[in-house]
């Protein structure tokens, strides 16, 4: 059945895919935290520019109003439950079996 092969099967050690998991998911926090930095760095340096260099205003005024704070809030949360909430309602019509097949 196996062609009089001894070694006809694979044993293979998780450790190994975790540790190559571990360095790809490092890889991409420091790529996206070095696009967050840079990008706070582009902000401050825009805010620099329009104060100091271009004098386009007397000063950099940054406003946080209650509203807003709010509204930001409450359309995040809107977006959060809805896009959790729409795959939830779609399974629960299905049966268990359904349900955990994998297409």
């Amino acid at each position: 059945m196996h062609k009089n092969k001894d070694d006809f099967f694979d044993l293979r050690d998780m450790r190994e895919g975790m540790a190559q998991l571990e360095k790809i998911s490092r890889v991409i926090k420091i790529a996206l935290g070095s696009i967050a930095g840079f990008s706070l760095l582009v902000g401050e340096g825009m805010a620099l520019l329009a104060v100091n260099i271009v004098n386009i205003a007397p000063e950099w005024p940054s406003v946080i109003s209650t509203q807003w704070v709010i509204i930001s809030v409450s359309f995040s949360a809107l977006i959060g439950v809805s896009f959790g909430l729409y795959p939830t309602l779609k399974v629960s019509s299905l049966s268990p079996i359904e349900a955990l097949r994998i297409e």
